[in-house]
């Protein structure tokens, strides 16, 4: 009788382990995997962001980011090495001042879509990478703004001197 207990209490423990190793993958790997709403409150947009910014730190590129995305806590912690990147405020953030010897990297997420009208406006060769929630619908945009864009907006230069003649 000892023996049969004890070998229907390990039946029973091994069943219940592994109800509870399915059950756990099954909301992790099906039901939250695929739901946007867990995606956003675990900083899905911000982690993607961090990566975009390392991507860019590493090539050389200025950086700037949204309102929402710049100075975030959660990239300041996944990409530390990231400084000197700036915020775009609206409605003064472009043309960018930037003396254009390097490209562009500007990340925006998805409340501040007026940016990527202004970058179409100012820089059309500028390229587009967008990242996607779990569902397709478009979370974070990267754009990358090449250098002979940003110098083609860089105005006149001019040359004042006293008299009918230059000096």
């Amino acid at each position: 009788p000892l023996a049969a207990r004890r070998g229907a209490l390990a039946l029973a423990v091994l069943a219940l382990g592994s109800y509870m190793i399915y059950s756990n993958a099954e909301t992790y790997f099906i039901r939250q995997a695929s739901n946007d709403r867990v995606w956003y409150e675990y900083n899905g947009i911000e982690t993607a962001a961090a990566y975009r910014m390392k991507e860019a730190f590493a090539a050389g590129d200025s950086i700037y980011g949204s309102v929402y995305l710049n100075n975030h806590i959660v990239i300041q912690f996944l990409a530390p090495e990231i400084a000197g990147a700036q915020t775009l405020i609206p409605p003064t953030g472009f043309p960018l001042s930037e003396t254009g010897d390097k490209p562009v990297t500007i990340l925006v997420d998805r409340s501040s879509t007026w940016i990527l009208d202004q970058i179409k406006l100012f820089y059309p060769n500028a390229q587009t990478r967008i990242d996607t929630a779990p569902s397709g619908d478009p979370a974070l945009y990267t754009v990358t703004i090449p250098a002979s864009d940003i110098q083609r907006l860089q105005g006149v230069e001019t040359r004042y001197w006293a008299g009918p003649t230059p000096a």
